[in-house]
């Protein structure tokens, strides 16, 4: 049997103006022989991104960074993330990529890049509500707010004691 890793990825965006602005982050957790592995992955975006667009790259970047296919646990602040992912995408493929009034969706290539990630990996998602406990998803508005600042703080690091 193949061993799959598993993995847990907490995101959130940023941005000011909305539209305006926008920086993202995404927590990457991963179990290694060595332990917990915590990669910080961060981006910012000057033309005119939305608070959805920058929750979408969040989420592209961290099922990117993964080299191998895995089990992924996503959690989220946007709820349409969430949906996105559980009721959209697979409505929208089976339309051709029109939504219920044969409309290209917003984003759609956004949409199409979370598709073939979850094509990819086996992704479960999780809504949280945003900056109010949950310590990942706070740390990752924080970070977000940093890379929308233009100070990125893309790392790679081993965490004693932590979990997944």
């Amino acid at each position: 049997m193949i061993n799959v890793p598993s993995v847990l990825i907490v995101t959130d965006g940023s941005i000011f103006p909305n539209p305006g602005t926008g920086g993202w982050a995404s927590i990457v957790r991963r179990k290694t022989d060595s332990g917990i592995m915590e990669q910080i992955i961060t981006g910012r975006d000057e033309n005119m991104a939305t608070n959805i667009t920058m929750e979408m790259s969040a989420v592209i970047a961290g099922l990117n960074s993964l080299d191998r296919p895995s089990d992924v646990h996503l959690i989220t602040d946007l709820q349409m993330i969430v949906f996105g992912i559980k009721q959209y995408i697979p409505n929208w493929v089976s339309r051709g990529w029109r939504n219920s009034h044969g409309e290209t969706p917003a984003n759609v290539g956004l949409w199409k890049q979370i598709y073939t990630l979850t094509q990819i990996h086996n992704v479960t998602v999780e809504w949280t509500k945003g900056h109010v406990g949950h310590e990942l998803n706070t740390r990752a508005d924080k970070l977000a707010g940093k890379a929308r600042m233009g100070e990125l703080t893309n790392t790679v690091k081993f965490i004693e004691g932590a979990s997944l």
